[in-house]
């Protein structure tokens, strides 16, 4: 329990409710051995603290430190589903799983009582959105069409591989989605499910951009192709099922904007090569 205050000591919520879904829900009072062997483990045999805490709806605790992530899961089927969509998607452009631990402890010898405890470890991304009070603020500059172009190739390479294995997202915005290395990298499968519905996460996409952008850049300072891809992924809204139609149109809007007369059109992974060595910049 020394541990545990120590962990509480350093969280950023420190009110009674996130403490009370740690102990009664998680099991962390139990478990804390586990948890503290974890970030041992994770950080070359030394123990430290984390720098943030967070959930989610209180199904999922989120520890944040400076080169991983923990999360902490209530039930067995989430980790499990979330484990097989990270480690069967051959895309880069999805969040890295580094350990995970699955067990159930025996608390009582008499009752059999079992404290299970479920929690994975991945790689930190830089989100692309800091949500405040007022609003969700964009941490990059996507207020040009080649940003936008190397957002939605890279996410749509990660659906790709997901919607391939029967799993939609089912919260694809970018809200879930960081930067790793220059690349756009989605993360976050906790409402992930088994479906065919792989339109939902295409459009959902599309809008996030289009809401958060909006949020973030006043009309008159949007820049003219931004306003043009806009119109034209309008268009072709009911032209995309699957993330290979998208894949299709922007790069057939590329050839077509960037190429038109030049007789030097691109073929979708040609396009992929190209866009994907775009530098993403961050907004001070």
């Amino acid at each position: 329990m020394e541990l545990l205050s120590q962990i509480y000591s350093d969280l950023e919520c420190e009110d009674e409710y996130m403490k009370n879904i740690l102990n009664d829900d998680f099991n962390i009072s139990i478990n804390i051995h586990l948890l503290n062997k974890m970030i041992i483990f994770m950080n070359k045999g030394v123990y430290i603290k984390p720098t943030k805490i967070t959930d989610s709806s209180g199904s999922v605790i989120i520890l944040i430190f400076n080169e991983f992530v923990i999360k902490l899961f209530k039930r067995e089927s989430v980790l499990n589903n979330v484990i097989n969509i990270i480690t069967n998607n051959s895309s880069p452009y999805i969040v890295y799983l580094k350990t995970f631990i699955n067990k159930n402890i025996s608390t009582n010898v008499k009752n059999i009582e079992e404290k299970p405890f479920y929690a994975i470890c991945t790689n930190k991304l830089t989100p692309i959105i800091k949500n405040t009070q007022e609003k969700a603020i964009l941490m990059v500059d996507l207020n040009n069409d080649l940003s936008i172009l190397k957002l939605l190739f890279e996410i749509l390479d990660a659906l790709y591989y997901m919607h391939n294995d029967g799993y939609c997202h089912n919260d694809c915005t970018l809200d879930n989605i960081g930067i790793v290395d220059n690349n756009f990298t989605l993360f976050d499968f906790n409402i992930s499910s088994i479906s065919i519905n792989t339109k939902s996460d295409i459009l959902s996409f599309i809008r996030s951009i289009k809401f958060n952008i909006s949020q973030n850049i006043k009309d008159e300072d949007l820049n003219e192709n931004v306003s043009i891809l806009f119109e034209y992924l309008d268009k072709i809204n009911k032209c995309i099922s699957y993330t290979t139609d998208l894949i299709y149109y922007i790069t057939l809007y590329y050839n077509i904007h960037y190429k038109k007369n030049k007789g030097e059109y691109l073929s979708e992974l040609e396009f992929f090569n190209m866009i994907r060595k775009h530098t993403i910049h961050f907004i001070k």
